[in-house]
C-alpha cells in the first residue's frame, strides 16, 4: 500500500506539479547560465549556439525529460583586444530559446527571446597575458509564451499491483479527477523573466525572477494546480588559480526560491584545464548528488555530460540516475577577442 501511494504521490507532485516546481530541473546550468538567467545575453564575444537533453530519473515510466535550443549574442560590439571588454563600454545583447518539458501526460513548451543591456561598472587593469577585465553588469527581460498540453490516452486507471503502479508516473487509478480526463487539453499562456549578471574575469553573480507574471494555466480540473508560480534564483561563483591561468579551481552555489516550495540550494566545484576541458561535482540539497565533465573543443565546439545520482526515496525505482547532455557551437567574429564570462567553459579566444 505504501508504495502504491507513493506512485500516486509522485504523479502529484511531478506531473502536477503540487510542489510549486514547475521549471525544468538542470544540472548543467554552470554549462549553460542562459537557461536560469537572460542577463547572459551579450556577456559573451560570440553568437553562443547551444542544445541540450535531460533524462530525469531513466528507467521510471513517464519520468521528466526536457529538451531545448538556446543562442544568445551581443549587437553591434566587437571587443577586440586594443578594445578591451573591460573599458566602460556599453552595449545591447539579444537571445532566444525553444523548451519543451515532459512529464507524464504533461508537455509544457516554452518560447523566449530576450533583450539585455551591458555596461562597464570599473575599467580593466594590468597589460598582456596579465590583462584583467573590469566589472560589468547585464541587466534583461524576456518574454514569450508557454503552452502546456494534456494527453488523456497516457493515463491508466483501473486497478494495477503495487510494483505496476509505482512504476508508471501516468498512473491515475480510481481518482475521481485524474481518472476523469478523457480528453485532450492544450492551453497558452505569456510568460515573462527578469535578470541581472554581474561579472569579470574572476567571478560572478546572478539574480533572476522567472515566471514573472504569476499566471493561471487553464486545463480543465486542474487550474488550481497548474498556476505558474515565481521562482527566485541566485547565484554566483568565483575563479581560483592553481597553476597561474592553466590550471583554476571554481566553486559556485546556487539558491533557487518558488512560492509554496522548500528552497532549494545547489553547491558545486569543477577543476578547469587550459580553458578547454573540466571535471566537477553538484550537490543538490535533499535530491542528488552529480558528476560532470566538458570539454572545448577547437575553439568552436562545446560538449558537456553530467549523471546525478539520486538520494531520496525515488532512488529505489530509478537505478539508472539522471542524464543530461549538452552541445554548443560558437559563431565566432574573425577579430581575436578576449571573453570575460571565462568559469566554467568559456575559453578566451586570444590565449
Amino acid at each position: 500500500m505504501k508504495k502504491l501511494l507513493f506512485g500516486i504521490s509522485f504523479l502529484l507532485a511531478v506531473v502536477f506539479q503540487v510542489s510549486a516546481q514547475q521549471k525544468a530541473q538542470f544540472t548543467q546550468y554552470m554549462t549553460n547560465s542562459y537557461l536560469i538567467n537572460p542577463a547572459l545575453a551579450g556577456t559573451e564575444d560570440f553568437v553562443d549556439l547551444k542544445a541540450g537533453f535531460r533524462q530525469q530519473w531513466a528507467g521510471f515510466s513517464g519520468a521528466p525529460q526536457t529538451m531545448y535550443l538556446s543562442g544568445h549574442s551581443p549587437i553591434g560590439e566587437l571587443h577586440e583586444y586594443y578594445h578591451y571588454k573591460g573599458e566602460r563600454t556599453n552595449w545591447h545583447g539579444a537571445g532566444g530559446m525553444i523548451m519543451k518539458d515532459e512529464a507524464g501526460a504533461i508537455s509544457q513548451t516554452s518560447f523566449l527571446a530576450s533583450y539585455s543591456y551591458n555596461l562597464g561598472l570599473t575599467g580593466g587593469s594590468g597589460f598582456g597575458r596579465n590583462r584583467k577585465a573590469g566589472i560589468r553588469a547585464s541587466f534583461a527581460l524576456s518574454f514569450g509564451v508557454q503552452q502546456y498540453r494534456i494527453d488523456a490516452s497516457k493515463f491508466t486507471s483501473g486497478v494495477k499491483g503495487e510494483a505496476q503502479a509505482v512504476a508508471d508516473a501516468n498512473y491515475v487509478g480510481e481518482d475521481p479527477v485524474l481518472a476523469g480526463i478523457n480528453s485532450d487539453q492544450a492551453t497558452t499562456t505569456p510568460d515573462a523573466n527578469l535578470g541581472t549578471w554581474i561579472y569579470n574575469d574572476d567571478f560572478y553573480v546572478g539574480l533572476s525572477l522567472q515566471q514573472l507574471l504569476g499566471t493561471r494555466v487553464d486545463l480543465e480540473g486542474t487550474t488550481d494546480l497548474t498556476r505558474l508560480n515565481r521562482h527566485y534564483i541566485i547565484t554566483g561563483g568565483y575563479r581560483i588559480p592553481i597553476s597561474y591561468q592553466d590550471i583554476a579551481f571554481v566553486p559556485s552555489v546556487l539558491v533557487k526560491g518558488v512560492e509554496g516550495a522548500p528552497v532549494s540550494v545547489d553547491i558545486n566545484g569543477k577543476f578547469d584545464f587550459f580553458h578547454q576541458y573540466w571535471v566537477g561535482l553538484s550537490y543538490r540539497h535533499g535530491d542528488a548528488m552529480a558528476i560532470l565533465l566538458g570539454a572545448v573543443i577547437a575553439r568552436h565546439y562545446e560538449i558537456a555530460y553530467s549523471f546525478d545520482f539520486t538520494t531520496t526515496d525515488i532512488q529505489d525505482y530509478t537505478p539508472y540516475g539522471t542524464h543530461e547532455i549538452t552541445i554548443g557551437y560558437r559563431l565566432l567574429p574573425r577579430a581575436k577577442l578576449h571573453n570575460a564570462e571565462d568559469h566554467w567553459t568559456k575559453k578566451s579566444v586570444h590565449r
